[in-house]
């Protein structure tokens, strides 16, 4: 060979003879270097995963064309034609991963618009949480995501006004009136122009103040004894003067009974109102400036009256 006539020192062939092409000489050392590595077990077998990738690439199945990829890498982390096609590879897979990504985000957000459809909220919130975390920017995810937050409080708001306004019912019908009042005044911190909750706030106070005034009027209860004029009255008898009086007691603000001279007046149709001689009496106790008394009108006209508790 050349390399032999090169180097061979007892080579009878004198050298001068030649005209030695040393270019042509490398060309042809690093063409028999390349056949040589072409040719070795490793190449082959990175040959061998390369067109197997290549198979499985034509399939589009890269994902196996990859693994075939990487087996080659693994024998020469350096084989271009190798790095080449797992770049290529790599493309295809971004964009399956890419397209499968939008295929998942568009079915998240087809199953929320369904539960929205069905106004459950819950399971809505949740497809379209999945949707932003494929992509945190989609703008319908964030839309719809939106609106569904906003029907979820209103669904708490709602279930909250509900519950204090019953709450609030139930305590007027026990007779605790502050208390319903404190639970309609919650409805107004979330609906502030509910009607309902303003009614019982409402009824609440007028119950509050109608127990302050019997409450009040307590001090009015006792036993009153006095004339009225037209009703009690006057004789001479045997040279006395002789007067009828009126005895009106009164329990709980309500007055209880009304006589005169002994003899009990029968009750008239409205409260604390009483009949005598076809004439309507109305004696209404009160309290003023924490002084008990008791205002009586006759036929619905004043009187002169005079008439004073004598007993509790």
């Amino acid at each position: 060979t050349l390399d032999q006539i090169l180097l061979n020192k007892n080579c009878d062939i004198k050298l001068d003879s030649y005209s030695i092409d040393f270019q042509k000489i490398d060309e042809i050392k690093k063409q028999e270097k390349k056949i040589a590595e072409e040719n070795s077990e490793d190449n082959l077998q990175i040959n061998e995963h390369l067109k197997k990738a290549n198979e499985y690439k034509v399939k589009g199945e890269f994902a196996k064309a990859k693994a075939e990829v990487q087996k080659a890498l693994i024998i020469n982390p350096e084989h271009q034609k190798a790095n080449e096609l797992l770049n290529t590879i790599d493309e295809e897979l971004n964009k399956q991963d890419k397209l499968k990504k939008e295929e998942e985000i568009k079915d998240h957000i087809k199953k929320a618009d369904e539960y929205i459809k069905k106004e459950d909220y819950k399971n809505a919130k949740e497809e379209l949480e999945a949707a932003l975390v494929l992509d945190q920017e989609n703008a319908d995810a964030k839309r719809l995501l939106e609106e569904v937050n906003k029907k979820i409080k209103e669904k708490e708001d709602n279930d909250k006004v509900s519950s204090h306004l019953e709450k609030a019912r139930s305590l007027m019908n026990k007779g605790k009136y502050e208390e319903a009042k404190k639970e309609a005044q919650e409805v107004l911190t979330i609906d502030e122009n509910n009607q309902e909750a303003k009614n019982i706030i409402k009824e609440a106070d007028d119950k509050i103040k109608e127990q302050a005034n019997a409450e009040e009027l307590k001090k009015a209860n006792g036993t009153y004894v006095g004339t009225i004029e037209g009703i009690t009255t006057e004789a001479v008898v045997m040279g006395q003067t002789i007067t009828t009086k009126a005895v009106i007691i009164v329990k709980n603000g309500t007055v209880e009974s009304f006589t005169v001279d002994t003899v009990a007046l029968q009750k008239g149709v409205d409260k604390n109102t009483f009949v005598h001689d076809g004439k309507t009496i109305k004696v209404t106790p009160v309290v003023k400036n924490g002084i008990p008394k008791l205002e009586i009108l006759v036929d619905s006209e004043e009187v002169s009256y005079s008439v004073n508790k004598v007993a509790e």
